[in-house]
């Protein structure tokens, strides 16, 4: 049987160590619910409940991808440290494009909570955390009904 210790070993092995043996069946769908979604990748937990990630982010035209999600609404991140306990759906979530460039001639838009919570995720998706981009908040947000004093909902 094929079986992997995710960070220990570097590929899948084939073993007799019923230990190491793959479990449950997670699959990935790109799209969008306004646009369908499709079967994107197949992967499958180790006895850990952990799995590994597509190595390619999908792709949807006009749409930034942000991550994948257990639901459809993009709330609950999928990462390969989730734990899976039985054959799973994951969903890619994606949101639109900022309005302007990103640069600081013309700086992404930040009108509302919602784009504020967008690029929140962006940033925090981005290796670099979105360093050397420029946004401007053009409107007073009210966070006091979705945050605390921490910044947790």
């Amino acid at each position: 049987m094929w079986g992997q210790d995710i960070g220990v070993d570097e590929y899948p092995v084939l073993t007799g160590d019923s230990e190491k043996a793959v479990s449950h069946k997670i699959t990935f769908y790109a799209g969008s619910e306004e646009r369908g979604y499709s079967e994107y990748a197949v992967a499958y937990a180790n006895h850990n409940g952990n799995t590994i990630l597509p190595y390619d982010d999908p792709a949807m035209e006009n749409m930034i991808f942000i991550w994948w999600a257990a639901d459809t609404a993009g709330d609950n991140r999928f990462t390969g440290n989730t734990v899976v306990t039985e054959d799973t759906a994951v969903y890619s979530y994606f949101i639109e494009p900022f309005a302007g460039n990103g640069t600081e001639e013309a700086p992404y838009i930040i009108n509302d909570l919602a784009d504020l919570e967008d690029f929140a995720r962006y940033a925090n998706t981005r290796s670099n955390g979105a360093q050397g981009e420029y946004f401007k908040v053009t409107n007073d947000i009210d966070m006091t009904t979705k945050y605390n004093e921490n910044g947790l909902s």
